[in-house]
């Protein structure tokens, strides 16, 4: 139970995230951040009560280890699979806005300001930019909190700890 709330804990965080725009303040991600930490606390020590409690007394120190190195694989797997994804959408979505605003009049109008025309276009650019890594940042977070989701339906098909007999 304490898994499955950590969980939860950490979807309603990364859905939180999620909603974001580029307005946000910093005290709203690092809020964000902490309940994702809490939730994860949440989450790794009883996910490694379960894993040793599934082995035999003398195997719990392979066991461990064994847990240690895939905890820290695993985190590395998902990081890569993470930035990766998160690259991908922030250049689709570069893509997909400057292909809504192309021929427009944006630059024109950025323009009229008295900017010349390169940098109107620049800045043009590094508005689209910025909303391009917004929107994959927050596709990326929802992504997430669907997985985490997921993550805590599995967390109940784990086998049930039998209990130890003392042995003399």
């Amino acid at each position: 139970i304490v898994v499955t709330i950590g969980l939860l804990a950490m979807t309603n965080a990364y859905f939180w995230r999620g909603h974001f725009n580029s307005s946000i303040n910093i005290q709203l991600i690092v809020l964000t951040q902490a309940a994702i930490g809490m939730g994860l606390a949440f989450v790794m020590a009883p996910l490694t009560t379960i894993a040793i409690g599934a082995v035999k007394p003398q195997q719990m120190g392979q066991a461990n280890g064994l847990i240690s190195f895939l905890r820290t694989l695993s985190v590395a797997m998902a990081t890569s699979i993470f930035v990766t994804y998160w690259q991908n959408a922030s250049v689709m979505g570069h893509a997909g806005i400057s292909d809504r605003i192309e021929g427009s009049s944006a630059v024109g109008q950025i323009g009229a300001s008295g900017m010349p025309h390169d940098q109107a276009l620049y800045m043009l650019d590094a508005i689209v930019q910025s909303q391009s890594v917004m929107l994959a940042t927050n596709q990326s977070y929802l992504t997430f909190a669907a997985v985490t989701v997921i993550g805590a339906a599995f967390i109940w098909f784990a086998p049930k700890q039998r209990p130890r007999t003392r042995s003399a």
